[in-house]
């Protein structure tokens, strides 16, 4: 199986989620802000951007069978203060981007994980 995880290897929940999907012998794509602090592994692939980049987003989805969003804020005094409007701004890229690569709402599955 060829699973997108956004945010994945990057951040605690990410990581894990790689190391899971990798653990199962999926090929696991991971779309991060940084790809230069991923360490490479057997059937991982890393694709650097923004998940406010429709476009790029696309690219990473197409022929993917699952994606994750593994996507998050760290908790700081601001954003416990004023809360994060992060999952809002970023949701309707990450739609954006899998019509666009391929998926569609009605077959395809958008899981959250925290």
């Amino acid at each position: 199986m060829k699973i997108v995880i956004l945010g994945g290897e990057t951040g605690k929940t990410g990581a894990l989620a790689v190391e899971a999907a990798l653990a199962e012998g999926n090929e696991v794509i991971a779309f991060v802000r940084r790809p230069e602090a991923v360490v490479a592994r057997e059937r991982l692939t890393v694709v650097g951007g923004s998940v406010e980049d429709s476009s790029a987003m696309a690219v990473a989805l197409v022929g993917a069978d699952a994606v994750v969003s593994a996507l998050g804020v760290g908790v700081t005094p601001r954003i416990v203060l004023f809360g994060s409007d992060f999952q809002q701004r970023t949701l309707p890229h990450i739609l954006n981007a899998m019509e666009r690569g391929g998926k569609s709402l009605r077959t395809d599955v958008v899981v959250r994980i925290w």
